[in-house]
Parts: structure tokens; sequence; C-alpha cells
């Protein structure tokens, strides 16, 4: 057996394992992003965010 003989398979699978790797971080992503929405922000963080949103509002005025 040769090289070019076990090189498609072995593109392949390796191709596939990418996917995979992509598709469980991407999974890994979301499910943190969805875990930080459902928290409360603390009182400076929530401060924060209304200022930016008020200095947004008054920007577009």
């Amino acid at each position: 057996m040769q090289w070019n003989d076990l090189e498609s398979p072995v593109l392949i699978i390796a191709s596939l394992l990418i996917v995979l790797q992509v598709c469980w971080i991407g999974a890994v992503l979301r499910r943190n992003q969805r875990r930080c929405l459902g928290e409360p922000l603390s009182a400076t963080a929530f401060q924060r965010e209304l200022q930016r949103i008020f200095s947004r509002a008054n920007g577009l005025s």
C-alpha cells in the first residue's frame, strides 16, 4: 500500500474531525452565552449598561 492509497481516507477523517470540533466549540460558546444572559447584572454593570444606552440615545437625537 502506498501513501496515495491512504491519503484520501485520512483527509476525509481529518475533515470530519475538524467539522466536529468546530460544531462542538460553537455549541459550548452558545451554552456559555445563554448561561451569562440568564445571570442578573451587578449594580455597577447595570449602571454601565444604563450609561451606554443613554449615551447612544442622546447621540441619536
